[in-house]
């Protein structure tokens, strides 16, 4: 299984030079849908992937254009601090199992220190630090695919984000997504 797998790296290596071909011919994912719930908070959908999150929209102007491959938006806010919102196929694409996604999450996870880390069957929070900023993540797996929320801002704003991350703990789902 090994040797398949750095078959598949060594061939989604050689199909990235062909990328801007594909993308030139490639649909775009118009298809995201927001739900506006109010107090400057609206969910987002993934209709890729259907993955579902609520977003401080007071808070996070959307960044455009979105990704070409319709995986997931980025937010901005004033203070710099950054939101991503994404699902993906990496569970089968990096591992076997979602269990040894989450082990490979962690050796990847690009951080100085973890400071927190939760899981279950289905999930992996972690949240640490980076340079000056915390970094927040959560992870799901659920149709098809792996949801995440990723959450970075400066370490003096943590009084001010601490609600946000309640928040995005809190609603982080997948949906069918639309053929």
């Amino acid at each position: 299984m090994e040797a398949l797998r750095h078959h598949l790296i060594s061939l989604g290596a050689g199909l990235f030079a062909f990328a801007p071909a594909l993308l030139a011919t490639s649909p775009v994912f118009a298809g995201d849908k927001w739900t506006p719930l109010g107090k400057g908070w609206e969910r987002y959908t993934n209709e890729r992937f259907g993955t579902v999150a609520d977003v401080p929209r007071h808070v996070f102007r959307l960044v455009e254009p979105p990704p070409a491959n319709g995986d997931g938006r980025e937010f901005r806010a004033d203070d710099g601090a950054g939101l991503w919102i994404s699902g993906s196929y990496g569970p089968s694409v990096v591992t076997e199992t979602f269990q040894e996604y989450k082990a490979w999450l962690l050796k990847h996870a690009d951080l100085d220190r973890v400071t927190y880390k939760a899981e279950g069957k289905n999930w992996l929070v972690l949240s640490g630090t980076k340079g000056t900023s915390i970094v927040y993540r959560k992870i799901i797996e659920g149709c098809g695919a792996a949801h995440e929320v990723r959450l970075e801002y400066a370490s003096q704003d943590k009084r001010l984000y601490d609600p946000v991350v309640v928040r995005l703990s809190q609603l982080l789902a997948c949906k069918s997504p639309q053929p």
